[in-house]
């Protein structure tokens, strides 16, 4: 499986892997970067690597090629994360962004981004998943509650395999929404993950 997640251009460093979170005064997590504190951003503007780096953990197996991630290897029956552990988190409201790719892969894979990531098991990860999938043509948000997925929303969206897109997963007590391109594109409620957990990307096939 190829699955590119993008470096950011150089003209667009909201586009890295980037997660932040409020600050003690801000009410209402915006859009707008303005108002919140980064927790970490990482371009991978780096060497060609099997490791991600000091501060990710990696479950499936994702490389460094050409300044992107790609996933390698995918773990069928588990959820494919790589989650970032350095930082402050200092509550679970924050959101966590990404520019990702499916890099000319149809079907039914996806990549995005996870949130309060937490350990499902010994090699598992529950969390909200928001991702893009090409074959339905749709942006989904998934959350992953003991190892069982469970499709919260999905909605309408072109999907071209070779494009970039900003994907962005954005929680704030049991507010949800998703961003695809700046867009809002999923608004919706759910309690069941409170945790801070950690942020991160993810990619394999969409669950069944």
């Amino acid at each position: 499986v190829a699955i590119g997640l993008l470096k950011a251009a150089a003209n667009g460093a909201a586009a890295n892997v980037r997660l932040l979170s409020a600050s003690a005064a801000t009410t209402d997590l915006t859009p707008k970067m303005a108002p919140w504190t980064s927790i970490f951003s990482d371009d991978f503007n780096r060497a060609d690597s099997a490791a991600l780096g000091a501060s990710w953990t990696e479950k499936g197996n994702f490389d460094i090629v050409t300044n992107k991630i790609k996933l390698i290897a995918d773990l069928p029956s588990n959820a494919v994360v790589a989650y970032h552990t350095g930082g402050s988190y200092t509550g679970a409201d924050y959101f966590v962004q990404a520019a990702v790719n499916l890099n000319g892969v149809a079907g039914s894979s996806y990549v995005g981004v996870v949130g309060r990531r937490v350990a499902s098991g010994a090699d598992d990860s529950d969390g909200y998943y928001a991702f893009v999938q090409d074959s339905t043509d749709t942006v989904l948000l998934y959350k992953r509650v003991s190892g069982t997925w469970t499709l919260l929303v999905s909605a309408p969206a072109v999907i071209n395999t070779t494009q970039d897109y900003t994907i962005k997963l954005w929680m704030q007590g049991s507010t949800i929404k998703v961003f695809l391109d700046g867009v809002e594109m999923i608004s919706t409620t759910d309690a069941s993950l409170t945790a801070a957990g950690s942020g991160g990307i993810t990619a394999g096939t969409v669950p069944a």
